[in-house]
């Protein structure tokens, strides 16, 4: 410095405080459309922080849907098993319903071929001057009429199983 001297030194130091200067005024141009992106970017930033919560948010209210469904399905599948169940029971029903017919059947035409066995006896044996028809006659009509109440007692009761629907099945909660 001392061979610039004192003008020489203050030249170079202005001149190195315009470049400095002129390097800062760049800079802030340069600086101004990165601060404007820089407050976008930051601007979109919490926009999307803003969407991730809204999307949180969202799927625990689709998790805790899931699983109310989940928990209406099991119910469901409980109740539809149940139905199963009372099916199989109604099933079986009929199945009983229609044992019990054929057996009511097969009694009847037992007990009728019993009796004519009896009247055929009684009457080679010369004892049908004892037969009290008009009883009979009267004994044989109050026997149909009680099998036409029981036919039609059955034939309800199968009609009713067949137009039962499962809405019509009681089911414990």
């Amino acid at each position: 410095m001392e061979q610039v001297g004192t003008d020489g030194s203050i030249d170079t130091t202005v001149s190195h405080l315009f470049q400095g200067l002129q390097g800062v005024i760049w800079l802030k141009k340069k600086i101004k459309p990165l601060m404007a992106t820089l407050k976008e970017v930051r601007s979109q930033r919490n926009d999307l922080r803003g969407e991730v919560s809204r999307l949180k948010d969202s799927k625990k209210e689709s998790d805790q849907l899931i699983a109310d469904l989940k928990a209406q399905l099991e119910s469901k599948e409980a109740d539809v098993e149940k139905l199963r169940v009372t099916l199989g029971q109604v099933d079986d029903l009929k199945a009983e319903v229609a044992s019990l017919e054929n057996r009511m059947l097969v009694i009847g035409l037992e007990a009728e071929i019993q009796c004519r066995g009896v009247m055929a006896s009684e009457f080679r044996d010369g004892k049908a001057d004892s037969w009290d028809v008009p009883k009979y006659i009267a004994d044989l009509e109050e026997l149909e009429k009680m099998r036409a109440e029981e036919i039609t007692r059955a034939e309800e009761l199968a009609t009713s199983f067949g137009i039962m629907t499962t809405n019509d099945l009681v089911v414990d909660d």
